[in-house]
């Protein structure tokens, strides 16, 4: 019954049979003989050495199926997700619960890490059980540099470095951008996928001397 092959036994009528070797079958654990095809209950097995019926007799073995785990990787995402243990080739449904990550977006499960190919749920329980591992695919998002007399757009993934602009003005001098925390040279955070943000760059007037030429008169 899907196991591997046991050779037959000739006895004559009424005599006793000893068990055979036993067979194998992958995601299955061995639990005797039956009369009767497809039981699965091993109180139901035939009890050795066994009598040598009229005409011979053909026993079916018993298959219990066994229990495997698969385990989900959130890849850095929180929360963890529980490990769910099922039978072999049961379908396992797709976890209630889904990770975050802070500048990606879940895109399912996938049966290798780094992959973008998700699997289908329900998911069928394989020989051994498996890991599952999270997809995260990146954020993107639209910084714009406004400098008092002209907007930049760039648009950036997720911790990208950025590219700082160092604009100039003619009688000012540039003191920073607004909203950008001193010292930041990466893209942190700034909501959900194509999220936008706007710097806008702070001036400070320069000062310069006022000369007053009397011309040869007095003050």
């Amino acid at each position: 019954d899907g196991g591997s092959d046991v050779a037959p036994i000739e006895a004559p009528y009424l005599s006793k049979v000893n068990a055979p070797t036993a067979p194998a079958k992958d995601g299955y654990d061995f639990g005797g003989w039956a009369t009767t095809k497809g039981i699965i209950d091993e109180s139901q097995a035939v009890t050795f050495p066994y009598e040598m019926p009229l005409n011979g007799t053909t026993l079916y073995a018993i298959w219990l199926v066994k229990e495997y785990e698969i385990k989900f990787d959130t890849l850095g995402g929180t929360p963890a997700v529980d490990t769910v243990t099922a039978d072999y080739l049961s379908n396992v449904a797709k976890p209630a619960t889904e990770p975050t990550k802070t500048g990606y977006s879940f895109g399912g499960w996938s049966e290798t890490s780094g992959s973008t190919t998700a699997v289908t749920f329900p998911y069928e329980m394989p020989l051994n059980g498996t890991t599952l591992y999270a997809i995260w695919n990146i954020e993107s998002y639209t910084v714009k540099w406004d400098d008092r007399g002209n907007v930049t757009t760039e648009i950036y993934k997720y911790n990208a470095k950025l590219n700082i602009p160092a604009p100039e003005r003619t009688g000012y001098t540039f003191k920073g951008w607004s909203g950008l925390p001193e010292g930041t040279t990466n893209m942190y955070d700034l909501g959900n996928d194509g999220a936008s943000i706007t710097y806008t760059a702070v001036w400070e007037a320069n000062s310069f001397p006022a000369v007053f030429n009397a011309n040869d008169g007095a003050f």
